[in-house]
């Protein structure tokens, strides 16, 4: 197996060929899979309406104000594979809406013209550059007294990037792996070669662990610090060569043994589930493997604790423990996959659980249907 800086060199390599593919519709169509590998997308496998059992089918109508016919705008790449579901969404909710694409230069003035007052924002995050662009077009709709923008400034801020995160958790005093964020090359070095073994290196953006690498060596890690400053690192989904990390590195402790769960929160609904690893790694992020097992009470009240204090009506938690230690929070993104139309399960039964008189209530339904969007747009304009 090549080490991390071989790999990382040989993707120096090709990602100028791969994005050259990316950026050319009738090269991509030849690549076998070319979507998912070259484009940096990941794959939305949804079952389908028909599939789903009627006996848990969800009225998302009824989550509505009443008598609401307002529009809701969505603030999406062109190539963001949900637009579809959200089209679909809306044909659920009874409601009007339409797609506002933040990479045309005239965003704003589309907005400004269109009926919607109430947003949801879905970043790309491809690259570092598809990140800052959302974050410039979509920050002063946050600013503008006729609208109201779903998820909230804070949610977005530390949405896919691993820096802001890390910061955000130390200075809430939220428990989290130990990580360290350098912009110094000695100082990196100084730690590289004194710190515990295995470490856990970590690209800004990147989801499904395209940009983490495990460190058990002590000359591979000081290796890989030497060339990430030196040079640079080139994610494993290849979106775009000139999509790079350089000059700062991020290493976390790596923990075992580990369990990982998720907890997700959409107002007042919330799911729960192990995640498992993949059969040839050992990363539980990416792997799409869950196991449908009841969340610990425990974790789901320490997930409230945190939503409710830090004000996230809608988040996504990714949460470790080694034994009978505390819970760590891995990851916070306020958008989550959804492969499955429940991503909660309690003894093969789809369904939520809801907060009443303290006490966590299960109730049956297909409450992640088309991606959740359904479930999130009616959360938004009930919120909004």
């Amino acid at each position: 197996m090549k080490k991390p800086l071989e790999r990382n060199r040989i993707r120096r390599l090709v990602a100028p060929v791969a994005t050259r593919i990316r950026q050319s519709p009738a090269l991509l169509s030849l690549t076998r899979r070319g979507k998912s590998r070259l484009l940096g997308t990941q794959e939305v496998w949804q079952v389908t309406a028909e599939t789903v059992d009627p006996r848990y089918r969800v009225d998302f109508r009824a989550m509505l104000p009443t008598r609401y016919r307002a529009n809701i705008g969505f603030i999406a790449s062109k190539q963001d594979p949900t637009v579809p579901y959200f089209q679909r969404a809306l044909e659920m909710l009874g409601i009007g809406g339409q797609v506002y694409d933040p990479a045309r230069d005239d965003f704003h003035d589309r907005i400004l013209a269109g009926p919607e007052r109430i947003f949801l924002s879905r970043p790309m995050h491809f690259t570092n550059q598809d990140r800052q662009l959302f974050w410039e077009k979509t920050l002063p709709l946050y600013d503008w007294s006729e609208a109201s923008v779903s998820p909230s400034r804070r949610a977005l801020n530390i949405y896919e990037s691993k820096r802001e995160l890390a910061y955000f958790l130390k200075m809430n005093g939220i428990p989290h792996p130990e990580t360290h964020i350098f912009y110094d090359m000695e100082e990196a070095l100084a730690f590289a070669k004194d710190c515990p073994l295995p470490q856990v290196f970590k690209t800004n953006t990147g989801s499904s662990a395209t940009g983490v690498e495990i460190l058990r060596e002590r000359k591979a890690l000081i290796a890989l610090v030497r060339d990430v400053f030196c040079r640079h690192y080139v994610k494993r989904s290849l979106s775009d060569y000139r999509d790079i990390d350089y000059g700062h590195v991020i290493l976390q402790k790596f923990i075992t043994p580990v369990r990982e769960f998720r907890v997700i929160r959409v107002g007042e609904s919330w799911f729960g589930h192990e995640k498992l690893p993949g059969a040839e790694s050992e990363l539980m992020s990416g792997s799409g493997i869950n196991a449908w097992t009841p969340p610990p009470r425990d974790l789901l009240n320490f997930c409230a604790g945190l939503s409710d204090q830090l004000g996230f009506s809608m988040m996504c938690f990714d949460i470790f423990r080694s034994g009978d230690g505390p819970w760590l929070v891995n990851e916070m993104q306020t958008w989550f996959g959804s492969y499955d139309n429940s991503q909660m399960y309690i003894d093969g039964v789809p369904g939520r659980y809801t907060r009443k008189d303290g006490k966590w209530v299960f109730e049956p339904g297909f409450f992640n249907e088309c991606c959740s969007l359904p479930l999130i747009i009616a959360n938004a304009i009930s919120s909004g």
